[in-house]
């Protein structure tokens, strides 16, 4: 794909229109008219602040197709939240477990002592996963700069 086919179905993919993306690039709507149609480029600092809004690395904008790349990333980051999700969904149902033996062993049996080391156990067992989780998140977003949230504001 072209350079201004690429930034046209960015601007689209945004659901901004031509003097949307106009406005915050500071230019006119003819010059994003130009630019989308290849009858011009903008300049450096343009193109830079293009990929910081898009989140694209300027090789993709330039030469690539960002099209392709996104459809890939939409499943990748898909794919790694809904595992991220998971972990922090089981992170918090350790925890409400460990509050409900809490209260069956502690209140109903008169285990008090039982009841808050398994209590500990399974709150040790959920910031662990909290933990992990974070972790794995955080590496994810370093190896993968140019991803960000790829759903759609509906």
């Amino acid at each position: 794909m072209t350079f201004g086919e690429n930034l046209q179905f960015l601007r689209k993919r945004a659901n901004m229109t031509q003097e949307d993306l106009a406005e915050k690039m500071e230019v006119s709507r003819q010059s994003v008219s130009k630019w989308e149609s290849n009858a011009a480029y903008p300049e450096t600092d343009a193109i830079l602040r293009l990929c910081d809004l898009f989140r694209c690395d300027m090789d993709t904008l330039l030469r690539g197709d960002v099209s392709r790349r996104f459809g890939e990333n939409a499943a990748l980051w898909n794919k790694h939240m809904n595992a991220f999700a998971a972990a922090i969904a089981a992170g918090v149902a350790l925890v409400l477990l460990g509050v409900t033996q809490l209260m069956l062993l502690g209140e109903f049996f008169g285990r008090a002592m039982e009841a808050m080391v398994v209590f500990f156990l399974f709150l040790i067992a959920a910031v662990t996963t909290f933990i992990i989780s974070g972790m794995g998140h955080d590496t994810f977003l370093r190896q993968h700069p140019g991803i960000g949230p790829c759903y759609a504001k509906e």
